[in-house]
């Protein structure tokens, strides 16, 4: 995100690292052991601080990060580059113009703090799906999973794009072992590799449901999307109508608060096999995520690259022959 303040000036950059309070401590174990306490059903626990530009800040004593003059205009470039999903950022007494957002410009409104809400007339485009992913949980052989709609996902022996694109998917996974709807009750979760399939180019809308305690952070992988809309407890069709479908963000993360809903509007333009994915690390690495394959039907090189003559193949795809090739436009 990038804000200014108010008149021409010098440019700051702020990095803003959050570190948890287990791998905060020099003596934290390594990943493997990280892993196993994941599998157990322990956490990171609660973030120790927020390091800006390497610096803590708690000391009265300590000298001022920035100095800033007066009635000048300084531009700040705000990066979360922690695991954990989300940082709420404001300077005290004063208000901040947003001027950009994940990439995007947008309509350079004064805030106090910057937290997730552009011109493509995404608000009068017909809704053709509607997928509603609800974030849940359970224990699989004793370990802790996550997942969407009571599935987990787990990696393939062999990349899935690399078997569709070789048409030997049906080796390696099934599609839609996952509804456009949570289960009505929470049942045993299935882990598998964890594919949707998508048709190319409609215009859908996509409902992320948290009901966790804790903050929930998004991204889709190959689109930007509108942020349109997010409130508490569980999502309604009636929601719509508190949506914004004028001047929405094109974001590629959307946050959910704790039990509450984010939705979102994407066109599948974007031919692919694309990952869903949670931001906090922890719950990726158990499960919490998915992908979306997004086939192009006229098989066109307007839509999709040929896979290089001499890429690295793997698992079932070892030795076959190369498909035939996408057709120029």
């Amino acid at each position: 995100m990038t804000m200014r303040g108010t008149a021409a000036g010098a440019v700051l950059l702020l990095a803003l690292l959050l570190l948890s309070t287990t791998v905060a401590r020099a003596e934290d174990p390594d990943h493997a052991v990280m892993a196993s306490l994941l599998d157990a059903g322990r956490n990171f626990g609660r973030p120790a601080g927020v390091l800006i530009n390497g610096r803590g800040g708690k000391e009265a004593a300590d000298p001022p990060m920035f100095t800033w003059e007066a009635a000048k205009t300084y531009q700040l470039r705000i990066c979360n580059v922690g695991i954990k999903s989300s940082l709420n950022f404001r300077i005290q007494g004063h208000d901040m113009k947003l001027v950009e957002m994940d990439g995007s410009h947008t309509i350079q409104g004064m805030y106090e703090s910057l937290d997730p809400q552009g011109s493509y007339h995404y608000g009068q485009i017909n809704i053709t799906r509607t997928i509603k992913l609800m974030v849940t949980r359970g224990h699989i052989d004793g370990k802790l999973r996550y997942g969407f709609n009571g599935v987990s996902h787990v990696d393939a022996d062999t990349p899935l794009k690399l078997a569709e694109y070789f048409n030997v998917s049906d080796q390696v996974f099934k599609y839609n072992q996952m509804g456009d709807e949570p289960p009505a009750v929470n049942g045993p979760m299935h882990v598998v590799p964890n594919v949707i399939s998508a048709e190319f180019r409609t215009f859908i809308e996509v409902v992320f449901e948290n009901p966790e305690k804790s903050m929930e952070s998004v991204h889709i992988d190959g689109y930007a999307f509108f942020a349109v809309g997010m409130g508490p407890g569980k999502w309604t069709p009636a929601e719509r109508k508190t949506y914004n479908l004028l001047d929405a963000v094109s974001r590629h993360t959307i946050q959910v608060y704790p039990r509450s809903w984010s939705a979102v509007m994407l066109t599948f333009d974007n031919a692919g096999m694309w990952n869903v994915r949670t931001n906090l690390w922890e719950r990726h690495y158990l499960g919490e995520q998915l992908y979306m394959s997004v086939v192009s039907p006229a098989r066109s090189l307007r839509d999709e690259y040929n896979m290089p003559e001499n890429a690295l193949r793997c698992g079932k795809v070892v030795g076959l022959p190369m498909p035939p090739s996408y057709l120029p436009a």
